[in-house]
């Protein structure tokens, strides 16, 4: 089997039509007995390459309809086959039955329609899609995020076979982000991914921030509410283990504020190209801060989410200065009649409110602006005096080195509404200010992608 698997991986054996009874040995993989797991682990890498390698035989223009039909039948088999193993007690054969669904789900995607003639490859995997989607991500958690025992035994390890396990779960991660990269998958299946990045950022920084690029590229706003799932499911745990340790517990609200500010940095200076996935982001970590409103364990004291709202002070300032003030509204009328309540239970809405209110004078954050006031100060800036004169005659120079101001973004919101706690009307932003800056891309992004595509990206 491993000289089939070999010579299956760099030559093409479908003249030999031996993948069926490749594809029999698979399927009898639970029955295996006393027999090697390797042998059923070459057997399934065998018909993963003999469905890459009949996909690359057929005509682009005018397929054998014959051939087509066998490929389809034996892609969507096969993934359903695997699938079943990923739950197998042996690592061997659910590592290599995770990396062929990785690979298939790629290889027939929607990305075949681009050819008329083969569309009808494309694999339909909606009716459990939900399914294996949750199937492969707890998968990842379970066999790339592993922290290793600081044990003797794991010391005296040779360094090769640590580097040759790191490569191999290196190899795992990378064939999932593949399906968020290319949208096979939902987005939100990348946030059990993100809320690693800061803890197993030297084995897998590289590949996580090329997939947090990705994702932002593909949409915004779905990135922003990943990004805050992933905050929101750290804080979760650390509820759980709330209460046995309080050391550890502050060490854990820091490293998911040091997670949070790291986020933060990655929507760069330009607000106005990131004011509604900023605002999205704001709104969901309110809802989930405010959800449920009342503590079982303790009715008349604070909601058992609300330190959550710590966390999402990291985002506030990158708000646009009028988002602020439309988010402090949304939060106050969701917040009606607790500002009144005392006790360091409550500290993380006034620390939130207070981040909100940062820039304001006293006489803005208790008086609303009137028209009046605002057509007031607009003349008020066109009277210049020394200033615009001294400024006219430097014009040449600051012409020459002024960044001109970047449009405010078109592109249509793509939300799904999902609400809790007040109404979506109630968080809709007025018009931007007038204010630009040079946007700060997340660094290293190149690189990365490199690294990414160098892995996995294009084994298909």
């Amino acid at each position: 089997m491993k000289r089939i698997v070999s010579f299956y991986s760099c030559h093409d054996l479908t003249v030999w039509e031996i993948w069926g009874l490749l594809f029999a040995l698979v399927k009898r993989t639970g029955e295996r007995g006393v027999l090697p797991d390797s042998i059923f682990g070459h057997a399934i890498a065998s018909c993963h390459y003999a469905c890459m390698w009949m996909l690359a035989r057929l005509d682009e223009t005018e397929p054998d309809e014959t051939e087509m039909g066998k490929l389809h039948r034996f892609a969507m088999e096969l993934v359903r086959t695997c699938s079943s193993l990923l739950m197998d007690s042996s690592n061997v054969i659910r590592e290599e039955g995770f990396i062929t669904i990785c690979d298939m789900l790629v290889a027939f995607s929607p990305q075949l329609h681009k050819k008329p003639a083969l569309s009808s490859l494309v694999m339909d995997t909606s009716e459990g899609m939900e399914f294996l989607q949750g199937l492969l991500a707890d998968f990842i958690q379970e066999h790339v995020f592993i922290e290793d025992d600081d044990d003797d035994e794991e010391e005296d390890t040779d360094d090769s076979h640590k580097i040759e396990i790191l490569h191999k779960r290196r190899n795992l991660l990378a064939a999932f982000c593949k399906l968020i990269v290319f949208n096979i998958i939902e987005m939100r299946n990348a946030s059990g991914i993100f809320k690693h990045y800061m803890k197993f950022y030297n084995d897998y920084g590289d590949i996580i921030k090329t997939t947090l690029a990705k994702a932002r590229e593909i949409n915004k706003i779905s990135c922003a509410r990943t990004l805050g799932l992933s905050l929101s499911q750290l804080y979760k745990e650390m509820k759980i283990e709330e209460g046995i340790d309080e050391n550890r517990t502050a060490a854990q609200l820091n490293a998911i504020k040091e997670l949070a500010r790291r986020f933060s940095l990655t929507f760069g200076l330009d607000q106005l190209k990131t004011r509604d996935a900023v605002a999205a982001l704001h709104r969901e970590g309110i809802q989930f801060s405010l959800t449920p409103l009342e503590n079982p364990n303790d009715p008349g004291g604070p909601p058992p989410n609300l330190g959550y709202l710590e966390i999402l002070t990291e985002f506030s300032s990158k708000l646009l200065k009028l988002d602020k003030k439309t988010v402090l509204q949304y939060l106050d009328k969701s917040t009606d009649g607790m500002l009144d309540n005392e006790g360091e239970g409550w500290s993380p809405l006034l620390t939130y409110r207070s981040s909100l209110l940062q820039g304001e004078t006293m006489s803005e954050r208790s008086m609303p602006v009137s028209e009046s006031s605002k057509n007031g100060r607009k003349t008020k800036k066109r009277r210049g005096g020394l200033k615009r004169k001294f400024a006219m005659q430097g014009a040449e120079w600051v012409a020459k080195d002024a960044p001109e101001e970047a449009e405010p973004s078109k592109k249509p919101r793509e939300e799904d509404a999902s609400s809790t706690q007040g109404s979506e009307r109630d968080f809709e932003h007025p018009p931007a200010e007038e204010e630009s800056e040079e946007e700060q891309e997340f660094e290293g992004e190149g690189e990365a992608i490199q690294a990414l595509e160098e892995m996995q990206m294009a084994a298909f």
